[in-house]
């Protein structure tokens, strides 16, 4: 029921919007000496005035949405007034840093390991590799790096440019650490999502 700029008098009356809405936005709803029921429905009086003076607001298994919003009941009546914003404190900023800077700090070791792959973590790839006649762009080694939405220095950054980021380097430069330890084959990667593949093709 829309009464936008009207006057809704249920004296000695009951209003029941089960499962709906009643919007008042810039109206009244009088209910002086009469009930509105509102169970199982919701009352959305975003920018309006309920005025309950005398009356009853029965809200039992309902809901009274006045989300963003707060309830001014001085002089007899309901007004939604705007939420003033969260404040923000210094402490709440700095613990938000140093979580990302443990994640950028998790993300550089995986990269860096790229270099430093234990050959007995190589081996059963490239056995596997080898059953497979060698075939080119086989895959030995992933890692799996998703970017915040913003970086320990405020700055939002593509997944490329965050491995630089974190790690100082490229991520064909910690590529080339592992080639030069496998000199007779041809290592390269692939971006798949937040994935990075490492992959080897014969020479």
């Amino acid at each position: 029921m829309d009464i936008s700029g009207e006057v809704v008098d249920v004296s000695g009356g009951v209003v029941d919007v089960s499962g709906g809405v009643v919007d008042v936005s810039g109206g009244v709803v009088d209910v002086s000496g009469g009930l509105v029921d509102i169970s199982g429905g919701v009352v959305d009086i975003s920018g309006g005035v309920v005025d309950i003076s005398g009356g009853v607001v029965d809200i039992s298994g309902g809901v009274v949405d006045v989300s963003g919003g707060v309830v001014d009941v001085s002089g007899g009546q309901i007004a939604i007034q705007p939420t003033p914003p969260a404040p923000i404190y210094l402490d709440d900023i700095l613990s938000s840093v140093q979580v990302l800077q443990q994640t950028e700090a998790e993300h550089r070791s995986l990269l860096e390991s790229v270099g430093t792959l234990p050959y007995d973590y190589l081996k059963p790839a490239l056995i596997q590799w080898a059953t497979t006649g060698f075939r080119n762009a086989y895959p030995i080694h992933e890692i799996r790096i998703t970017p915040p939405s913003l970086c320990s220095d405020g700055q939002a950054r593509s997944l490329q440019d965050y491995i630089q980021f974190v790690s100082g380097r490229t991520i064909q430069e910690h590529v080339a650490t592992l080639q030069s330890r496998l000199p007779d084959m041809v290592v390269s990667f692939a971006y798949t999502g937040v994935s990075i593949v490492i992959v080897v093709s014969k020479a």
